[in-house]
């Protein structure tokens, strides 16, 4: 990892008032509301829902099933998919 990735860790850290060890009970979902709260939107989170990937590899594993059919089935499920 970086070192950049980890000072910005740790300033996001400290300007949530946040130190080792977290608070009893922290989540994960808590951690991530505390040092992303001043945050427009997350990075490299989608704005359409995915498909289910672990389904796909599923379903292509079966005989006459191609990626073509199965991105037909998710436009129809998800036309501005």
């Amino acid at each position: 990892m970086p070192r950049s990735t980890v000072r910005e860790g740790l300033e996001r850290a400290e300007g949530a008032g946040l130190s080792w060890p977290l608070p009893e009970g922290m989540n994960d979902d808590a951690l991530e509301a505390a040092l992303y709260a001043n945050r427009r939107s997350k990075r490299g989170y989608r704005r359409v829902e995915e498909p289910d990937w672990a389904n796909v590899h599923r379903e292509l594993k079966r005989k006459h099933v191609t990626l073509t059919i199965l991105w037909d089935e998710y436009i129809a499920e998800n036309p501005g998919g």
